[in-house]
């Protein structure tokens, strides 16, 4: 028998290939059916939905398809699971359609509409509030890029975590009981933070966390508040009151406008406060604090004449001492801290104060009233070497030309300057250098006894330390006594 042609043949197998295939088609379970279908917006990933799928029978492997009037996305899957899609959307309402097909083409479907918002990241940032220190402040704006700032629509109540990336510390609660309502829908965080870097999370009450994300509350399209970061310094200025202040020292000051700088060039400065040693009680510092080191190495007008101790005083009683600190001075006067920054802080609430500055061996002087001092340094400069800056009491400073000045002499400390008379200061000089032949010198020494802080200790010749307590007292009627100006 012969074989049928070529032709007729592969028409035959066709025809065989299509009745199995059909024949299959028929029997195949097409069961494939959608369980869940959802999108949720995802507070960790900028604004990208979270899309999640699953679906019951069929024959793997899977394609799933979703479709959005924005885009398309698609892949081969083997079964139901959750889905990550990278596609921006802007706020408003979408509609999604999910297309799952099977190995044996069997086809599910679902569509379902939602609402998008973009994530949104909260504007806070830390200020130095004037009282208890830097903070962190939100301003209940919400930046939602590309868009511009607006209100926040995320209805609270709101909870929120603070941690600090460099210690790991955590702070955390309800905004409602931990921030503190301003002006203009405005909140900062009632305490004080230490510096360093912050992870900032506000997020809805309802938010469930995962993976260190807050999240929006179970699929059901809240609005999201995505994590901030922020910086919190040490601020332009510490918290409480700040002011900068200029003075200068008689004893270091023979002429011109810059003081010498002896006990510094000779390494006499010391790097601890001298003034607790000597009997000094500080009011709110404590005693021992130590000047950073590198700033005996300075030089020209900023270089470190001598320790200085500055005091805050009662409006109201000039002479109650509320906060006292020491500091440094410079050959320019310029008053800085221990660190060398150019402001003096104290840690008292705005107000007025009497401002004064003492020397070891000079006589203080202070403030003839009250001054406003508040946190911006910049606000108040109290410049004690001008004659138009008034001072208490009567003839408290010492003119050396145009620059007003403390006065020099007071080599016991006791807040007066006397050449003749019980506990005189020339014999203090006189006891110091051995107190038997007055032409003895002592170098390279710090003491209160070196009355023009060149190092020396000197009774007679050139430079000595007794002729300027004569010239303090008036140099010709030895037996006056001049007293500190001080209540």
């Amino acid at each position: 028998m012969k074989s049928p042609p070529p032709l007729v043949m592969r028409h035959l197998t066709s025809f065989i290939a299509g009745l199995l295939l059909t024949s299959y088609a028929a029997h195949a379970q097409c069961n494939l059916t959608f369980t869940y279908a959802a999108v949720d917006e995802n507070c960790s990933n900028a604004g990208a939905p979270l899309v999640m799928a699953a679906w019951s029978g069929g024959t793997p492997p899977f394609t799933l398809n979703y479709t959005t009037p924005g885009g398309y996305w698609g892949g081969t899957v083997t079964s139901g699971t959750f889905w990550s899609v990278s596609e921006q959307l802007p706020p408003g309402t979408h509609q999604a359609t999910f297309t799952v097909t099977d190995a044996m083409g069997c086809v599910a479907t679902s569509s379902f509409a939602w609402t998008d918002h973009y994530v949104v990241h909260p504007q806070v940032a830390p200020t130095v509030d004037r009282i208890v220190g830097v903070t962190l402040r939100w301003s209940g704006m919400f930046w939602i890029s590309p868009y511009q700032a607006q209100p926040s629509a995320c209805s609270g109540p709101f909870n929120y975590q603070l941690t600090n990336i460099n210690t790991s510390q955590i702070w955390n609660g309800t905004v409602a009981s931990d921030w503190i309502a301003e002006p203009n829908s405005a909140w900062h965080f009632g305490q004080p933070l230490p510096a360093g870097d912050y992870f900032v999370d506000i997020f809805p009450a309802n938010a469930i966390s995962s993976s260190g994300y807050f999240m929006c509350n179970g699929f059901m399209q809240n609005e999201c508040l995505a994590p901030s970061s922020v910086t919190v310094g040490a601020g332009a200025y510490n918290c409480g009151t700040n002011f900068t202040m200029r003075a200068a020292l008689a004893g270091a000051l023979p002429s011109g406008t810059l003081m010498g700088d002896q006990l510094r060039t000779a390494g006499l400065v010391p790097t601890t406060e001298p003034y607790s040693v000597l009997g000094y009680t500080y009011t709110g510092a404590t005693s021992g604090a130590t000047l950073t080191p590198s700033l005996l190495s300075v030089s020209g007008g900023n270089a470190i004449v001598d320790w200085v101790v500055v005091e805050l005083r009662s409006a109201s009683t000039p002479g109650t001492v509320l906060y006292s600190r020491p500091a440094l001075i410079q050959r320019d006067g310029d008053v800085v801290g221990l660190n060398g920054s150019g402001y003096i802080n104290a840690p008292l609430p705005n107000g007025n104060y009497y401002v004064a500055l003492r020397h070891r061996n000079h006589l203080g002087v202070m403030t003839a009233t009250a001054r406003p001092l508040v946190w911006d340094a910049s606000s108040t400069t109290i410049d004690l070497r001008l004659s138009s800056t008034a001072t208490y009491g009567t003839n408290a400073r010492s003119a050396v030309g145009p620059v007003q000045c403390l006065w020099s002499g007071d080599a016991g400390g006791n807040g007066t300057v006397a050449y003749t008379g019980a506990s005189n200061d020339r014999d203090m000089v006189l006891q110091a250098i051995g107190g038997s032949v007055p032409t003895a010198v002592v170098s390279n020494v710090y003491s209160s006894s070196d009355i023009n802080l060149d190092g020396s200790i000197r009774y007679t010749g050139t430079s000595n330390d007794r002729d300027v307590i004569l010239q303090v007292v008036g140099g010709s009627l030895p037996t006056v006594v001049r007293h500190q100006q001080l209540p």
